[in-house]
This record gives structure tokens, C-alpha cells and sequence, in this order.
């Protein structure tokens, strides 16, 4: 909620504003009232009245919505970008799960598909060291790569879902129920 002043048919939403004109129409200089009742203790001519409102009232509806799925798409995009991204990789240890680690893993896999990677003895599966979320490495093999890549996707798609679900939520709410989405989670 928020405080508002009427005054001469017009809305304040600051004591500044609502002082200039005061003092243009009235020229009358005064304190600092803040409430109702100091207020009606001043000499006006015109009557000033305190009104707590919620802003998210005023704004349209659609731009409201908007707004929500705009916070959205930014909460969404910051989750994706995010070095804090992680998931448990069933190999073991925690690894970093936005766009970048999954182009990491796909950079691994590409080196020892091409053969630039090689087996360190002859009988060796070819590995590649992968740091994970903690800058650990791991030497891994092309199908513990091939697992990682996949957990990560996993892990983009579940919160893509996430995305696709909040979208619906804001492009079926009523005013009050967009009032309420304030956040948006995508662990």
C-alpha cells in the first residue's frame, strides 16, 4: 500500500508535489503534515485527504500483466545465466547447470569425438578434465560426458516447463491474483 493526497481534484504522491500546489494555490506555507488529522488542522480553503492505495490498482490491466511476465522472463533468464545454476549429477558431485556449463560439456564431448583428446594408453577410454560447481576436476569419459550433457538439459527443460507454467498462471490471472505473483522460481 501506498499514501496518496487529494487535493483540488487532483492526486499527490509525494508531499513535495502536494506543497507546490498548496503553496501556488493557497500561498500558504506550512510544517510537515503527514496525517489525516494534521491535515485538517491547516487553514485551507480546499481540503486535503490522505488516502492509503494500492498503485497496482491504477496501472491497466494489461499493462499489469505485462509487467508480471516481463518480471518473468527476466527471473527466468537470470536463473539460466546464473554461475549459482547447479544441479547432482548421478556421477557423483555437484556441476554447474546454465548455458554456458552445458556449451562446456559440449566442448569436452567435441574434443574427444575429434580425436584431440587421446586415450593416455592404448587400451584407455580417452578422458577429459571437467571442473564441476566447486572447480574440482574430474577426468571424464565421452559417455560420463554424454551423461552430464544430458543431466544439464534435463535440468534447462524442467525449468523451460517452469517458464511455459508461470505463463499461464499470469495470462489467465485476474487483477488480483497478478497483485499476488510477486516472485518466480525456477530450482
Amino acid at each position: 500500500m501506498a499514501t496518496r493526497y487529494l487535493y483540488n481534484n487532483e492526486k499527490y504522491t509525494s508531499l513535495y508535489a502536494l506543497r507546490q500546489a498548496i503553496g501556488k494555490t493557497e500561498r500558504l506555507t506550512y510544517g510537515t503534515p503527514q496525517t489525516q488529522e494534521d491535515f485538517d488542522k491547516l487553514p485551507l480553503q480546499n481540503k486535503v485527504t490522505v488516502e492509503e492505495y494500492d498503485p497496482l490498482d491504477e496501472i491497466d490491466l494489461e499493462v499489469l500483466r505485462s509487467q508480471r511476465m516481463q518480471q518473468m522472463k527476466s527471473a527466468f533468464n537470470a536463473y539460466r545465466n546464473s554461475p549459482q545454476t547447479s544441479i547432482e549429477s548421478s556421477l557423483g558431485f555437484k556441476v554447474n547447470a546454465n548455458i554456458d556449463a552445458f556449451d562446456n560439456v559440449e566442448g569436452c564431448i567435441a574434443q574427444i569425438e575429434q580425436g584431440v583428446v587421446r586415450p593416455i594408453a592404448e587400451e584407455q577410454e580417452a578422458t577429459i578434465a571437467f571442473m564441476d560447481f566447486t572447480n574440482t576436476p574430474h577426468d571424464l569419459t565421452l559417455e560420463q560426458l554424454n551423461v552430464l550433457k544430458a543431466e544439464i538439459a534435463q535440468n534447462g527443460s524442467r525449468a523451460y516447463a517452469k517458464k511455459w507454467e508461470y505463463r499461464t498462471q499470469i495470462q489467465a490471472a485476474d487483477r488480483e491474483t497478478l497483485k499476488t505473483i510477486t516472485s518466480f522460481s525456477f530450482e
